[in-house]
């Protein structure tokens, strides 16, 4: 997540990384982390301390490539994601194969919204986080 979206516009009309952003239309094959809201120790937050109380507030429960969902896979859109880097839910979408990783309990809520979003076609995740979606889904 950069600072402004003029310079996110600025940034992605650059003739390297328009190559870069003209391939995620592209992709045959994504692998992606997933995220939870609010954020487990020692897990990065790439749109900053600040920005997760606004997603909070909206619903998300985790996030794939910086894009939020709710726990019933809806994309969780603010003004914020105009100034992320990187492709959209939509655009992963389109993408064939979709992997997606994740470890640890306290994720479990982002891994059923992330099932719910449909994106994922593989998933990987620790034993005792499997054990904790199955338990919670029933």
């Amino acid at each position: 997540m950069v600072g402004t979206k003029e310079l996110h516009d600025a940034l992605l009309a650059d003739e390297v990384a328009k190559a870069v952003a003209d391939r995620w239309q592209r992709l045959d094959i994504a692998v992606v982390g997933i995220g939870a809201l609010p954020a487990v120790p020692g897990q990065i937050v790439y749109l900053g301390e600040a920005n997760v109380g606004i997603y909070l507030t909206y619903g998300a429960v985790g996030d794939m490539v910086a894009r939020h969902y709710g726990m019933d896979g809806a994309p969780i859109c603010t003004d914020l994601d105009d100034r992320i880097l990187g492709p959209t839910l939509d655009q992963l979408s389109r993408v064939k194969t979709v992997v997606a990783v994740a470890g640890g309990m306290d994720k479990t809520k982002a891994i059923i919204g992330a099932l719910h979003t449909k994106l994922i076609t593989d998933l990987f995740m620790d034993q005792d986080l499997a054990q904790s979606v199955l338990d919670e889904l029933g």
